[in-house]
């Protein structure tokens, strides 16, 4: 089911990167926050920007501005820049937001809200939190005033030419981009429907509290799909197991022309090194991102 207004995407084709010019902010509201698995929490938030907000891609991302803790937070005011973090660096200490990087996983525009979820990682309460993201997401509450910061997607729909035939591609990721794959999936789905069968979908977590379970109801409808679990020093190399296997016993990926790896910083490398080394991808065709670092923070 699309989660997000067929209209709100400025290009329903997207075989470029996409891109928004600057980074727009405004204020929003906690409507909602709640678990909808045991290590995973969904929050929704409220504009008035939101009621026409456009993505340029299925996982777009957005920064939140977060009040430090015990703090209410502090509007920026409405502003374009392309400099959102440097920005926000030259604010007072005593009121400088923090600034974090999560996926868009629903946009209604007749709510005028904007939903995301996010990964605890078995963290269960705010006190328990190392890092200032999942002490706010375990503490917010309804009322509470946030900023948004407009971003843009990462993937893009491979194809050899603009609106011509689209080749397959593979999917890698961890509990923290499921959001972004199940978007893709859906946008998929929406749009150009025949390229699910050409998408194969590999993602690690810890165990199936991590991620959102509606990624169960994927299977069967792209070309293949494997759920590893396993403990977080161990990601890679069972990454790097079942992505070799696949290959060398199964030639899953002979036809794989697009690798797209979001996740943990060595988990990312890792599936770019198997898409470049393993499956002779030019590079090009490879969108990687560490969307965190093990121990780390990544603002």
């Amino acid at each position: 089911m699309a989660t997000i207004p067929s209209a709100a995407f400025n290009d329903p084709f997207i075989t470029t990167v996409p891109t928004r010019d600057g980074a727009e902010v405004f204020t929003a509201e906690v409507m909602a926050n709640f678990e909808i698995a045991p290590h995973v929490r969904e929050i929704t938030f409220h504009a008035e920007e939101l009621s026409r907000f456009g993505v340029t891609g299925p996982d777009e991302f957005f920064g939140l501005l977060m009040p430090q803790h015990g703090q209410e937070y502090v509007p920026i005011p409405p502003q374009s820049t392309a400099n959102i973090r440097g920005h926000v660096a030259s604010l007072p200490n005593h009121s400088r937001p923090d600034l974090r990087w999560y996926t868009i996983r629903h946009l209604n525009w007749q709510r005028n809200t904007l939903s995301t979820q996010i990964t605890t990682h078995g963290v269960k309460t705010a006190a328990e939190a190392t890092g200032p993201g999942l002490r706010w997401v375990l503490s917010a509450e309804p009322g509470d005033k946030v900023g948004i910061v407009a971003a843009s997607g990462l993937w893009h729909r491979p194809s050899y030419a603009p609106f011509e035939r689209a080749v397959p591609q593979l999917l890698i990721g961890d509990a923290t981009s499921a959001p972004s794959i199940l978007s893709i999936l859906e946008f998929l789905d929406q749009f150009h429907s025949a390229e699910l069968s050409q998408t194969h979908v590999v993602l690690v977590a810890s165990s199936s509290d991590d991620h959102p379970p509606e990624i169960l109801s994927w299977r069967g409808r792209v070309a293949s799909m494997e759920l590893l679990y396993a403990r977080y020093s161990d990601h890679v190399s069972v990454l790097q197991r079942c992505l070799t296997h696949k290959q060398r016993n199964e030639q899953a990926f002979d036809d794989v022309r697009y690798v797209y790896a979001c996740c943990e910083s060595a988990l990312a490398k890792q599936a770019r090194s198997f898409a470049k080394h393993e499956l002779g991808i030019d590079p090009k065709n490879i969108f990687w991102s560490p969307f965190w670092i093990q121990g780390r923070p990544r603002p």
